[in-house]
């Protein structure tokens, strides 16, 4: 199935054990960043984390280490991932699924944020251009064509 992808699509498939990878990868450098960030504050930087990441652990996409092994380090540092290879190795993809729908709900709300504000700017221009573009008579001549009911009418509303 892999290699009927890659030689009809021109992609290739991760493998189960690929995809978990990954997931524990971007899982564990991002919950030790926002740690990180949280202790260190002004000190903190995502691009040196992400070096300091890969020197330590390699690259999320491509581990040193077996998730395994990643995760019962994580379950030393945090005590809500469970020491248990497989539960840990759980508990991280389980982060990371929260945090690409928490990230995924973020942008989605931003863009209609942007949306919106487009709305408003263009609804705003076209405002200002329909106030130019009306030519008001002051001399009052356009309501000797109107008769009094139609004037009562008007104040009406």
């Amino acid at each position: 199935m892999i290699a009927a992808a890659e030689k009809k699509f021109g992609v290739t498939l991760d493998t189960r054990e690929q995809r978990i990878s990954k997931k524990v990868g971007y899982a564990t450098r991002e919950r030790l960043g926002k740690n990180l960030l949280g202790l260190a504050k002004d000190d903190f930087s995502w691009d040196t984390w992400n070096k300091i990441f890969a020197k330590i652990f390699g690259e999320p996409t491509d581990l040193k280490y077996s998730p395994e092994i990643v995760a019962q380090a994580m379950a030393i540092i945090y005590h809500d991932i469970p020491t248990e290879p497989e539960a840990a190795v759980q508990a991280l993809i389980d982060y990371n699924d929260r945090s690409l729908e928490e990230r995924n709900k973020r942008e989605r709300a931003e863009r209609e944020n942007d949306d919106l504000n487009d709305i408003e700017e263009l609804l705003d221009d076209d405002e200002l251009d329909d106030e130019e573009d009306l030519d008001f008579d002051d001399d009052g001549d356009d309501l000797e064509n109107f008769d009094d009911d139609e004037l009562d009418d008007f104040d009406e509303k």
